[in-house]
């Protein structure tokens, strides 16, 4: 039996992945980003952008992340979320 995951404003996700230019991915664990983060870069290269959003431990997880995966920190963009 398969668990029902539950992902925050899912609904309004979904609305907006109508958009052909836009594609959501949920994913259920860091693991899961870490891949989907190296498949981006590996497609994109040197023409990436990477706008990260969330809580100000995430944000600088993920662009600690980034940086090691040789992303520039001029194609990061971050915008934390205070008082998580």
């Amino acid at each position: 039996m398969e668990s029902k995951k539950s992902f925050l404003i899912k609904d309004e996700l979904d609305a907006i992945a109508n958009n052909p230019s836009l594609k959501v991915t949920y994913l259920n664990s860091r693991d899961d980003l870490h891949q989907e983060i190296d498949k981006f870069t590996s497609l994109n290269k040197e023409n990436g952008k990477y706008y990260i959003a969330g809580p100000k431990s995430m944000v600088e997880s993920i662009s600690t992340y980034l940086q090691n995966q040789n992303v520039s920190k001029r194609k990061i963009k971050k915008d934390a979320f205070f008082g998580y």
